[in-house]
């Protein structure tokens, strides 16, 4: 049994790292069969979807698998073969980061049906899933900023091919510098921000923690 965690966050040690690190910690809380691994997206090669349609060929070697050889071509492989999957990134821009996204893409396509002949799609199993999201804005503002219906975008096609609809976990309000003062950043009160983080993150942490734990149990009751 495996779970991966997928980090689409640039920065290792900050708010996303450590919320994926909780997660993890809650799926080993349930069974130490359960193995782990974090990825760390920022730390490799590859780019989005390049509409060579390889995977798409009427042919069984390349058929349902991307054939671009980059850094995540093994993983493509390897993580629909899991048993869950964990993705986490801050938000850029309202959406996820552009290494994420273009992981997502990669992993989702390679898996969709074009053949009539066919029900459903070519996604070898089921995987649990679970997003963890960082942002600096509140939720008030995630609200009026429909980010709801932006994420829930991609959400909806990893449900479509892998029959589970991910588990958000959000970290609204996040601290992001160490020193507020050597930034143009004016536009927070940091005293405000410091101490609703300094309230509210172990919270978020422990909800990580918990999606985590609740995977795992879904996890070993499927075996």
């Amino acid at each position: 049994m495996k779970v991966y965690a997928i980090n689409g966050g640039p920065r290792k040690g900050w708010n996303t790292d450590i919320m994926m690190k909780y997660f993890i910690n809650g799926v080993n809380s349930i069974n130490d069969k359960i193995e782990t691994e974090m990825v760390y997206l920022y730390d490799l090669s590859f780019k989005g979807c390049i509409s060579c349609y390889a995977c798409q060929l009427d042919n069984d070697k390349t058929y349902g698998q991307c054939q671009l050889k980059d850094d995540i071509y093994e993983l493509l492989r390897e993580v629909p073969k899991a048993n869950g999957v964990v993705f986490g990134c801050p938000i850029y821009l309202h959406d996820q980061t552009a290494e994420l996204r273009a992981f997502i893409e990669r992993l989702v396509y390679q898996f969709l049906s074009f053949d009539k002949s066919r029900k459903g799609n070519n996604a070898p199993k089921k995987l649990e899933m679970a997003m963890i999201y960082t942002m600096n804005v509140t939720e008030e503002s995630m609200q009026r900023s429909n980010y709801d219906h932006i994420l829930g975008t991609t959400e909806r096609y990893l449900k479509n091919i892998f029959g589970t609809s991910p588990k958000r976990i959000c970290a609204y309000n996040t601290y992001q510098f160490k020193d507020y003062s050597q930034y143009r950043a004016s536009y927070w009160n940091e005293p405000q921000k410091a101490e609703y983080n300094k309230k509210q993150f172990p919270i978020d942490c422990e909800n990580a923690f918990e999606a985590g734990r609740q995977m795992a149990l879904k996890i070993v009751e499927e075996k």
